[in-house]
């Protein structure tokens, strides 16, 4: 048994007890929460130094209004981007070539045919003929890898050459 008080019964003292244990542990929490707290104050003092609240809401308005105007710019670029791409698909991205002699024995491979096309198939056929006599270019439109004139065995292959890149 415990001692005890005179004036304290046995279940005062535990109740008593109880209430010290529960003093004790919200004094922890308070030094807790002051310490949190302290944290805090710190954080807020480094955040607002030198601001006031008032430009600190200019601050955050100044650059929501620079992000719209990135946005925009963005914006812009993707079209852009979009229509060098569009041009771009009708430029000369695929090209085949082929030397040969058309003539047989007489002289080397110094004539040749070009096919110059787009991402499309299209664009055109440079056919060159070398001769002793002279030389002769010959000009032939493409349209998605058809000619609506007849193509040399040479001009085919360099066509079916530059479809294949």
């Amino acid at each position: 048994m415990s001692a005890s008080f005179g004036f304290i019964s046995d279940n005062q003292e535990s109740i008593v007890l109880i209430l010290l244990v529960v003093v004790v542990f919200l004094a922890l929490i308070s030094a807790y929460l002051h310490l949190e707290v302290s944290k805090l104050k710190k954080n807020a003092k480094v955040l607002f130094s030198g601001k006031n609240a008032s430009n600190l809401e200019d601050i955050i308005l100044s650059q929501v209004e620079k992000s719209k105007e990135l946005e925009n710019a963005i914006t812009g670029l993707k079209d852009a981007d979009q229509r060098i791409l569009d041009t771009l698909s009708r430029a000369v991205q695929k090209v085949g070539i082929i030397r040969f002699n058309p003539f047989g024995d007489v002289g080397g491979n110094q004539s040749f045919t070009v096919a110059l096309l787009d991402n499309y198939n299209s664009g055109v056929i440079i056919l060159s003929l070398y001769s002793r006599e002279g030389v002769r270019i010959y000009g032939k439109a493409i349209s998605e890898g058809k000619c609506e004139y007849q193509l040399s065995k040479e001009e085919e292959d360099a066509l079916q050459m530059a479809m294949k890149r």
